[in-house]
């Protein structure tokens, strides 16, 4: 029992250490196009990444049963409505659950006012791989020609999030 629980402890230092410390990644030097990543929408609908760019893309990988993704949803709602009539943004929430029916109660029951996404396991692998996903909740910014503004992006519960992401938003508009 002991040794179960050191190994349990020691496989979650694995993960949790190579996160801890970590900053948010600047913006690349040169502009990196994000991967088109695949998903699909509550109807089982398939989406790629990139058939919504256009505008600057907030991305919020997140799960059901991640207590901090959880605690960021409120926030997340405050964000969304403050940004809901600027037409050059677009908040995007994309669940890695497994079990779907546990996903589609809880955005039924919740009724996000964003779009919700949900990747299959085989492409959040994928996702994770591409954007070094290690932990979730985990934000992502994507430009709205396609490229990768921070692949690592301040979470909405963060005080400074309308200054900063103002900020970037007028830099798309340069």
């Amino acid at each position: 029992m002991i040794k179960k629980s050191i190994v349990s402890i020691l496989i979650l230092l694995g993960a949790i250490l190579p996160v801890i410390g970590q900053t948010r990644s600047a913006a690349p030097k040169s502009p990196v196009k994000a991967t088109n990543i695949e998903f699909t929408d509550k109807s089982g609908k398939a989406i790629k990444l990139s058939d919504l760019y256009g505008k600057v893309l907030y991305i919020d990988v997140w799960a059901t049963w991640c207590g901090p993704c959880r605690r960021e949803i409120p926030y997340m709602e405050k964000i969304v409505e403050h940004y809901k009539n600027n037409k050059n943004v677009r908040f995007i929430s994309i669940s890695i659950d497994e079990d779907r029916d546990a996903w589609l109660k809880m955005i039924e029951k919740d009724k996000p006012e964003w779009s919700q996404y949900i990747a299959t396991p085989e492409q959040a692998r994928a996702m994770s791989q591409a954007y070094g996903i290690r932990s979730i909740p985990r934000f992502m910014i994507i430009n709205a020609d396609g490229t990768i503004c921070e692949d690592n992006a301040m979470r909405p519960s963060n005080p400074d999030f309308i200054t900063a992401f103002d900020k970037i938003l007028k830099q798309q508009k340069k």
